[in-house]
């Protein structure tokens, strides 16, 4: 994640620095370059976020046995077998 952050970063701090010496025409072709990296950065991060949140679902649903959670079919379990 950091690399295209980093490059549209330093892309921004070129077109800068080429429009302030004159040269606009560059300016805007490392402006719109440093808009495309930082959408398709967007769209990773979003994409990461995405699959965390669906694997942290996935790792706090409670697993069913016979229509009871494990702990209902262990309490069960004790309570018939003491």
């Amino acid at each position: 994640m950091r690399g295209p952050e980093e490059s549209n970063l330093l892309l921004i701090e070129i077109g800068k620095h080429s429009k302030e010496i004159g040269r606009a025409d560059d300016a805007e072709v490392f402006l719109r370059r440093a808009k495309e990296v930082k959408e398709r950065a967007q769209i990773v991060h979003d994409s990461v976020l995405n699959q965390k949140l669906i694997s942290a679902d996935l790792r706090f649903e409670t697993p069913k046995i016979s229509g009871r959670s494990k702990l209902g079919f262990a309490k069960q379990k004790r309570k018939a077998h003491p």
